[in-house]
């Protein structure tokens, strides 16, 4: 009896197809600019140099704390909004219609250029349309200080996935240092995805399905974690360790390690082969006003159930193989009085491991009939790994040894065969495996009797 191990790139591949689009974020990604290439003091690059961050033309201008003497807001480093010319230096946010938005962002005058210098925190649409302008931050130059902006509206603008960013009112390649950018949205919360699977022996770290939390935070929340149904069963295939995902007050953006929270089940293994079975999970209503459920990226409702599928991965099989030696102490070939040694391995080539591992039966005849008995035998000699007798892990082979001695009968009938069954047990279940005699060359299957010819 065996059963097919579900190979590990379909797992990978089953999770990516049902991993979700996109998400938008509820937040700022890299708030004080801290996450780039290697450079000096300063330096003008590609904005994907600089996480999460975008910008009109493709350019950002990056300064490190201290260089030409302005130090850093917050952090180790700093922006300035007009690298070569002005741009829209933004982030994609998910944002709806008649919610509050709150911000705080740290300005600070160039000693060189415009004076002042003017930045402006606007709502843009992809086609670079200002649905709402939050802010504008005047600074006149060698102030030397670093400006707060902050404050709250409520946002007029469609529902969607906008673009929330700074613009300089002022033109040239100068001016306008930027850090610390904060916006405060209140919380959304979905299942990352449809679903996930893991194989049963996984139960230390499976891909269980996983919350994903962008926004901001304020009070400690959980969120109900409900079995709805599928076909798996509480305690034999899963233990769910808690009742709800409890989300610690803090900002989250959605695409970070620390922004996803995994359904509290713990996967069982239990060496038993069957067919896959799943958990249905449905998510309740959050605690508080902190989070609500809604689609991280604002196109269509909340993804608030999730399937994960364990993938039994349990192989159990044995493989019996039995082979002949001859003693022909006189050297004329085989006589009457020769002792044939029978060699009986019994391999588990499952991952299973196998109890009650003996040879079953042993059967012995002449060559065109008659029942023989062996002369000893078959005696259990030894296992190729650890386990005492009786025990197999999976790839283990225990090797058995019985002997035969001719008679005359025998020769006059042109030798013997002989087979033997092997047998183990998992959880009940007791598999057989007639023997074969070893040689994958001869055209034949498995499970060709031994045969010694006189």
């Amino acid at each position: 009896m065996k059963k097919t191990l579900f190979p590990a790139f379909l797992t990978v591949l089953l999770c990516w197809l049902l991993a979700p689009a996109q998400a938008q974020q509820r937040s700022i990604v890299n708030p004080g600019f801290e996450d780039s290439i290697n450079f000096g003091s300063t330096i003008i690059t590609s904005s994907s140099n600089l996480d999460g961050w975008e910008s009109s033309n493709g350019q950002v201008e990056i300064w490190k704390s201290g260089a030409f003497s302005v130090p850093a807001s917050a952090g180790s480093q700093f922006v300035e909004l007009n690298p070569s010319s002005p741009i829209f230096l933004y982030q994609n946010i998910c944002i709806t219609n008649g919610e509050t938005i709150g911000w705080s962002f740290d300005h600070r005058s160039r000693n060189s250029g415009p004076n002042p210098q003017i930045a402006v925190f606007e709502i843009e649409d992809s086609s670079e349309n200002v649905l709402q302008t939050l802010a504008t931050q005047s600074t006149n130059i060698n102030t030397n200080v670093w400006n707060t902006n902050s404050g709250s509206v409520t946002y007029s603008g469609s529902t969607g996935a906008h673009r929330i960013g700074f613009r300089s009112v002022n033109s040239g390649g100068s001016g306008n240092f930027l850090d610390n950018v904060q916006i405060d949205l209140a919380a959304y919360a979905e299942f990352e995805g449809s679903g996930t699977a893991s194989a049963d022996e996984d139960d230390a770290s499976p891909s269980l399905p996983r919350v994903v939390v962008s926004g901001t935070v304020h009070a400690t929340t959980t969120i109900p974690v409900n079995v709805t149904g599928g076909s798996a069963g509480a305690g034999s295939d899963y233990t769910q360790t808690a009742a709800f995902i409890t989300i610690p007050a803090g900002v989250y953006d959605g695409v970070s390690a620390g922004s996803f929270f995994a359904v509290p089940v713990s996967i069982t293994n239990d060496n038993l082969p069957e067919a896959d079975k799943t958990i249905e999970f449905t998510l309740g209503a959050p605690s508080t006003t902190e989070i609500s459920l809604a689609d991280l990226a604002c196109a269509s409702t909340a993804q608030t159930t999730a399937t994960h599928t364990i993938i039994d991965n349990d192989v159990v099989d044995l493989e019996t193989t039995k082979t002949a030696s001859v003693d022909d102490p006189d050297g004329n070939g085989m006589d009457a009085g020769d002792t044939i040694t029978y060699t009986i391995t019994i391999e588990n080539t499952g991952n299973v491991t196998l109890n009650t591992v003996f040879i079953f039966s042993d059967t012995l005849s002449r060559i065109g009939g008659g029942g023989l008995t062996l002369t000893t035998g078959p005696d259990f000699v030894s296992n190729s790994g650890a386990s005492p007798e009786g025990t197999l892990v999976g790839g283990e082979i225990a090797t058995f040894t019985a002997t035969y001695t001719l008679t005359q009968a025998d020769i006059d009938a042109g030798g013997v065969s002989n087979t033997a069954t092997g047998r183990g047990t998992v959880d009940g279940l007791m598999l057989t495996d007639v023997s074969d005699n070893g040689d994958d060359s001869d055209g034949n299957s498995d499970d060709d009797p031994t045969v010694t010819v006189t």
